[in-house]
């Protein structure tokens, strides 16, 4: 018995079907891989917003753009330790209308502790005049 030649269209799509759904798988490793070789993040902090975006190298994801009215603080939490390569989780709160926290941004960085405290300090420097006027007491007047 050989070849008979008979046309069968199932075959021929479900070999369609299989580059398709192969590609599909394909695009997240293309992604992380793109990550890795080119990663860069931009993250913008003032006092009113926080802006972060996603640069892929050929290309860039949309930005993020947060609002928050009563300050922002960093909660610093180690994340990982492998030998000297310490790994800090940032996780940068904001408190909602209701006084509850509510996490805007978090990110795990491979720096040292102390490095990640000097961020720290530096983003709370932005906020220290409005903690200073939320928080003081009032003015003593005497009599």
């Amino acid at each position: 018995m050989g070849f008979t030649g008979d046309y069968n269209p199932w075959c021929q799509q479900r070999g369609y079907g299989i580059e398709i759904f192969s590609t599909l798988c394909a695009i997240p490793l293309i992604r992380l891989s793109f990550w890795n070789i080119y990663e860069k993040e931009h993250l913008v902090i003032n006092t009113k917003t926080m802006m972060y975006q996603h640069d892929y190298g050929f290309f860039r994801t949309t930005p993020k753009l947060k609002f928050f009215q009563k300050g922002l603080s960093v909660i610093k939490k180690e994340a990982a330790k492998a030998g000297s390569n310490a790994q800090v989780l940032l996780v940068f709160q904001t408190f909602n209308t209701y006084d509850l926290p509510e996490d805007v941004y978090q990110r795990v960085l491979p720096i040292a502790k102390r490095n990640a405290d000097l961020l720290i300090k530096a983003i709370n420097s932005l906020f220290i005049e409005k903690i200073t006027e939320d928080y003081s007491l009032p003015p003593i007047f005497m009599n």
